[in-house]
Parts: C-alpha cells; structure tokens; sequence
C-alpha cells in the first residue's frame, strides 16, 4: 500500500495598504516669507502612467502662496513590496519603508531640495494605530542628520507627518494637516497641534492678521451656497470683499456697508476663497463652497 503525502500551499496573506490610490490628497501647511500668510501644499494622486517600465502614480502637487496664486508642478511615486520610492530623474528613490521593524535601519536616498546626500532613518518603535476602522502601522523615525527634518511619526499608506519629503530644518514644510482617500476616508493629524485655525477646512490660508473682532462679527452664509450668498459684518464702516478660484484668479469683487446679499449666479460650482478688508487691510479669510 503507498501512502501519498499532499501538500497544500496557502498564500501568505498580508495586510499592505495601497500606496497613492488615485483620488487620495495629502494636505501640508507651508509657511512663506510672508509673515501675514501660513499657506498649505497639497499632493493629488491624478492617474497612472509608466516611466521606464516602471508602473507610477503621478502626482499633482499645488503649492499655495495665497489667496491670489499658487504653482503646480507633478512627481511620480511608486509601491514596490510596501516600500515607496520616488523617480528623481531617471533615479528611483527610497522614500518609506513600511516593512521595517523597531530597531531596523534603511537608507534614505532620496534628494530634495537642499537635502542631497543620502542617509541613515533608524526606526525607534512599530505599532498599529487604527483610523476610521482601518489598521495601520506607525513608526517612530531618527534620522542621523541632525538638519534634517525627517525624524517623527510615519504612518502606513500615508506617510511622514512632518513633511512627504526630508527637509532642511530652516524651511517651513509641513507638518501634514489631512490625508484623504477613498478606501480610508479623511484622517485629521490628531499630532498636528502647533496652529488650530485650520481644524473645520483642511485647506484654510490662515492670516496672522486676522482680527478676533472681526472673527466674531462678520457672518458669511448659507455655506455651501447656491445663487446667493450674505455677508453680514455689524462694523458700519465700508467693507470690501474679494473672490478668488482654486488658482487664485480674481473672481468676484464686492463693497458693503453691515449687510449684503451677492448674487453668485456668475460663479461656477466649486470651492472659492474670500477676503473682507477695510481701511486697516486684511480682517478676514475663509473658504466658501457653490454647490
């Protein structure tokens, strides 16, 4: 009688998030030599494309100068063995490691900006957070170079909340405001405690001369809006309110005295910024949405 021996195989299942589903949005504040401004830089994962045979996501990634003008430029980022590289070039770089565990070390090759040699991220612990019902990990990162702003939180599938990139410490990147896809969901940095005027929208322009008073006293609704839209500002002297598009065209011009209904019927659907000045300047800015 033989015996037959039967082996069965069971792939190994991993939990790997996708990396840069298209549609996700990370969202960074950006400080500028502006001292009136703290602005925001977004990444979009747009579409795919393949780059010396190499499958990539193209990313969109708008820096915002202000209310009145951003610049757009593209990156092209990819997942291989949930590690993340980005092209640098012809060049591949390494960006995230999401296999690491606490006490590895990789190198970081990545060259951004003034950051031009590679070096050493030593990963101090590993956990699983989870947001929104989804697990994650989260990692501990100590870059060596001590003038590079790379150390802190990482977070599985989105990445260091400091910054997409290592930076030098003197610039004013990051840390990451929101992350947004459609399998996640929207995750809000719960780290990101240095500036809380941005907490209700993701991408506020925030102005260090915005004035509490005014704050309080100017009311601006329905938000969404249709046709119309009400500016209601109890100051009893001359105001004007100016309208820009995502790409910070001027869209809409507007004087009042306390109180003023607008017809927008002019204004296509979408998300818009204002900025209600007097005589002192600046006193306000917010984010509208026409529906």
């Amino acid at each position: 009688m033989k015996t037959f021996l039967v082996f069965l195989l069971f792939p190994t299942l991993s939990f790997a998030q996708t990396w840069a589903p298209i549609g996700a949005k990370w969202t960074y504040t950006q400080g500028t030599i502006n001292p009136n401004y703290t602005t925001f830089k977004t990444f979009e994962s747009i579409g795919d494309t393949v780059i010396n045979g190499q499958s990539c996501k193209i990313l969109t990634i708008i820096e915002h100068y202000g209310p009145r003008w951003s610049d757009t430029t593209q990156q092209y980022t990819y997942s291989d063995s949930n590690r993340v590289y980005f092209l640098n070039g012809t060049e591949r770089c390494l960006i995230y490691d999401f296999n690491a565990q606490q006490g590895d070390t990789f190198v970081l090759n990545c060259n951004h900006g003034s950051i031009r040699q590679p070096f050493i991220v030593k990963v101090l612990s590993v956990d699983t957070i989870t947001i929104n019902g989804h697990p994650r990990k989260r990692f501990d990162y100590l870059a060596d170079d001590i003038v590079v702003g790379f150390s802190g939180t990482v977070i599985e599938g989105i990445g260091n909340i400091n910054g997409m990139f290592p930076i030098d410490h003197h610039t004013y990147n990051g840390p990451l405001r929101c992350y947004e896809d459609s399998i996640l969901g929207l995750y809000k940095n719960q780290y990101y405690n240095w500036n809380s005027a941005w907490q209700l929208d993701c991408d506020l322009i925030i102005t260090g001369v915005d004035d509490q008073t005014v704050s309080e006293n100017l009311k601006v609704f329905p938000n969404p809006f249709n046709n119309h839209l009400t500016f209601q500002f109890a100051n009893n002297v001359q105001t004007t309110v100016t309208f820009y598009d995502l790409m910070g065209k001027h869209v809409l011009h507007h004087i009042f005295t306390n109180y003023s209904t607008i017809n927008t019927e002019p204004l296509l659907a979408g998300i818009y910024f204002y900025e209600v000045r007097n005589n002192n300047g600046i006193r306000k800015t917010g984010k509208i949405v026409k529906q």
